[in-house]
C-alpha cells in the first residue's frame, strides 16, 4: 500500500492509510445545521468540483441524510481550534472541525487531495491542527507595484490553499488620502476605498483577516515631500536626489514635536481604518532614519520616539483597534521595551540566515504579544532569494512556539520597484504557510517536487530553475542599471564582463526550458519573464563593459523584452509604477 498516496500542503500532523477506496461517481454533500454561511459555501463548491471532476451531477444537502453515500461536514469543540479530522471509508467520507475555520481547512485538504486522485480516494484517516495560530503574509505595494483587486484575490488564494489565514499591504502613499488629491494621479497609480472593501470581503469569505498596515512614522517621503506637508518633515533642509527608489527607503520621517504632525497621521489612520473589519492596525513606525538629525538633532531621540509611538497606539485604541507595531526600533532600544502600551502587539522581524533568538525571549519577557515575521528576500531581486530566505524562514520560525508567539507573518518587500512578480515569490510564500502550520517542515528534494506539483502543477521540479536564476540575478539589478542611467560611469556594474556573458548564456537558456515544460501557464509564464529580464539587463552590462555604451539592436531587444515582462507584471498588478523600471533600462 502506498503510504504517501495524498499530496497535501502544509503536512498534516497525522495520516493513516487503511484498505478500501471511497468511489466519489454519485456522491452527496451534506453540512450539520449549524454551521458558518462560508463553510456551507465552500462546501458548495466541493461539489461542485467533484461535479466537475467525475462529470456527473452531485447534490448538496443542508442535513445529513441516514442513506446513500455522502460527504459530512460537521464541527466539534473537543478537536483543536482550527484543526480537524477527514476520514475516508468506503461509504462515506466526515470532515469535523474544531470550529468553522477547522471545517474550512478540512474542505481545502480534501481539495487538494481531489486533485491528485482519481475519481476513487483511497481510504485514509488526517488528524491535522495548526502549530501557530496566526499565519500572515505581508506584501509591499507602496515601492513600485500595487496589485489590482484581481491580483490580490490571486494572491489570496493561493495563501488560502495553504491555511493561510491573514493577509497584509504595506501602504505608504498608494491609497486614496485626502492629502494627496490635488496630485495628477488616476486609480493605476493608487488603491481605492472600493478597493480595500472588496479585497476585505474576499478575505473575509476564505476565512482570511485583511489587516490594515500603514507607515505612520518613518517612510513618509511622499507625504512629507509635498510642499504644504514639508512643515512636519524632520528633515528641514532636505533636497531630494533624482533616485526616487532610494529616498523612498530612507526618507522622510515625521517631526513628532510638531503640534500638527500628530493630526496629519491621524487623519491618515482614521481614513484608512474603517475601510476594514480586522479588530487589528499595523501602524509599522520603523525605521525612523531621520529621526534626531534635523529639526530635533539637539533632542533625546529616543523619547521622542516612544512618546508619538505611544499617542498614534492609544489612538489605535480609541478607535477599538489592537495595535501592531514593528519591533526593531525597540528592540534597538531594550529599555523602551517596558514602555510600549500594554496589548500592543510587537512585529518581530529579522530576516537574516542566522535569526537570534534573544529578540523573541525579551519581547516575551516583558509580556507583549509578538508575531515573528520572516522574509522571502526579493526586495530589489527580479526572482526569490531561495538559498536566503528557506534558511531564514525555517531558522526562524521554530522560536515562535517556544516563546509564546502568537505566530508568523511572512514579508514580501518591494524596495528598487519591485521588480520581482508575485508569481517568482511562490516558494518562499509557501514554506511560510507550511512551516507556520507545521514547524517541523523541512526543505529537501521531496518537498521541492511537491511544491512543483502543487503550486506549479509541475511533473518537472521547478526549485532548482529558480535557484540558478538565484545566482544569474547576482550579476546585476535594477538599482545599477538605474545608476547607470543617471552617472553614465560603468562603475556601477560590478561584474566583469565574463561573469555577464554567462548569466546571458544561463539566464536564455532557462528561458528556453521554461517555455517548454508544461505546468500552471501564468506562473511559468511569470518564470520566464524573470529569466529573460536577467538576460537583458546582463547583455546591458556585456554592451557597456565592452563598448562603454549600448547599441542600437540592444535598444530594439529592450522593447520585445518589456512587452512580455509587463504582460506579466499586469496579470496580478496595475500599470503603477512599470515604467520606473523601463525607464531605468531604456534610458541607458
Amino acid at each position: 500500500m502506498n503510504q504517501n498516496k495524498y499530496l497535501i500542503l502544509p503536512e498534516p500532523n497525522e495520516v493513516v492509510y487503511s484498505e478500501g477506496e471511497f468511489d466519489l461517481i454519485g456522491c452527496a454533500v451534506s453540512v450539520e445545521d449549524n454551521l458558518d454561511p462560508r463553510v456551507v459555501a465552500k462546501a458548495v463548491e466541493l461539489k461542485t468540483e467533484i461535479s466537475n471532476k467525475t462529470g456527473t451531477a452531485h447534490s448538496f444537502y443542508r442535513s445529513f441524510r441516514e442513506d446513500g453515500r455522502e460527504i459530512k461536514i460537521s464541527k466539534d469543540d473537543s478537536i483543536q481550534k482550527q484543526g480537524y479530522t477527514i476520514t475516508v471509508n468506503p461509504n462515506e467520507i466526515k470532515i469535523v472541525g474544531g470550529d468553522d475555520a477547522g471545517c474550512f481547512y478540512g474542505m481545502v485538504t480534501l481539495l487538494q487531495m481531489l486533485e491528485i486522485e482519481g475519481n476513487n480516494l483511497p481510504c485514509v484517516t488526517v488528524n491535522d491542527a495548526p502549530d501557530m495560530e496566526f499565519r500572515g503574509h505581508y506584501f509591499d505595494v507602496s515601492r513600485g507595484r500595487i496589485l489590482s483587486v484581481d491580483g490580490a484575490k490571486k494572491f489570496v488564494d493561493r495563501l488560502v490553499y495553504y491555511k493561510m489565514n491573514v493577509f497584509q499591504i504595506y501602504i505608504e502613499h498608494t491609497f486614496d488620502f485626502i492629502e494627496f488629491r490635488n496630485m495628477d494621479r488616476t486609480e493605476d497609480n493608487y488603491i481605492t476605498p472600493k478597493d480595500i472593501i472588496e479585497i476585505d470581503r474576499y478575505c473575509y469569505e476564505n476565512f482570511v483577516d485583511f489587516q490594515p498596515s500603514l507607515s505612520t512614522f518613518g517612510h513618509l517621503y511622499e507625504l512629507l515631500n509635498k510642499e504644504e506637508y514639508k512643515q512636519f518633515c524632520e528633515l528641514e533642509d532636505y533636497q531630494p536626489s533624482s533616485n526616487i527608489w532610494a529616498e523612498r527607503i530612507v526618507h522622510h520621517t515625521i517631526d513628532p514635536t510638531n503640534e500638527g504632525s500628530f493630526k496629519l497621521i491621524c487623519s491618515l489612520i482614521d481614513q484608512y481604518a474603517p475601510l476594514f473589519r480586522s479588530k487589528y492596525f499595523n501602524i509599522c513606525c520603523d525605521e525612523t532614519f531621520d529621526l534626531g538629525k534635523g529639526r530635533n538633532k539637539d533632542k533625546d531621540h529616543v523619547e521622542l520616539y516612544i512618546t508619538f509611538v505611544t499617542k498614534i497606539i492609544n489612538h489605535i485604541k480609541s478607535l477599538g483597534k489592537t495595535p501592531m507595531m514593528w519591533a526593531d526600533i525597540i528592540l534597538h532600544h531594550p529599555e523602551l521595551l517596558e514602555r510600549v502600551p500594554k496589548g500592543t502587539i510587537a512585529l518581530n522581524w529579522d530576516y537574516r540566515t542566522e535569526p537570534e533568538e534573544w529578540r523573541s525571549q525579551k519581547i516575551a519577557a516583558v509580556g507583549l504579544g509578538q508575531i515573528l515575521c520572516s522574509s522571502i528576500l526579493c526586495a530589489d531581486a527580479i526572482i526569490e532569494r531561495i538559498s536566503e530566505s528557506e534558511q531564514n524562514i525555517q531558522k526562524y520560525l521554530p522560536f515562535a512556539p517556544r516563546n509564546g508567539c502568537l505566530g508568523m507573518l511572512n514579508t514580501t518587500w518591494g524596495d528598487y520597484g519591485h521588480a520581482c512578480h508575485p508569481e517568482c515569490t511562490l516558494f518562499g510564500t509557501i514554506l511560510g504557510a507550511c512551516m507556520s502550520w507545521n514547524v517541523k517542515t523541512t526543505v529537501n528534494e521531496q518537498f521541492e517536487k511537491n511544491i512543483s506539483k502543487s503550486v506549479y502543477k509541475s511533473d518537472v521540479n521547478i526549485v532548482p530553475f529558480i535557484r540558478e536564476m538565484e545566482v544569474i540575478q547576482r550579476t546585476v539589478n535594477f538599482p545599477q542599471c538605474r545608476a547607470w542611467m543617471e552617472s553614465k560611469n560603468p562603475g556601477c556594474f560590478g561584474a566583469p564582463v565574463e561573469q555577464a556573458q554567462q548569466s546571458v548564456a544561463d539566464a536564455e537558456r532557462i528561458s528556453k526550458v521554461l517555455a517548454e515544460i508544461k505546468g500552471d501557464e501564468e506562473i511559468l509564464f511569470c518564470l520566464k519573464s524573470a529569466a529573460d529580464t536577467m538576460a537583458i539587463m546582463s547583455s546591458e552590462v556585456v554592451e557597456i563593459r565592452n563598448n562603454g555604451a549600448v547599441s542600437d539592436e540592444w535598444r530594439e531587444k529592450v522593447e520585445k523584452w518589456f512587452v512580455d515582462y509587463k504582460k506579466a507584471w499586469l496579470l496580478s498588478a496595475k500599470p503603477s509604477e512599470i515604467m520606473e523600471l523601463y525607464n531605468a533600462l531604456s534610458q541607458a
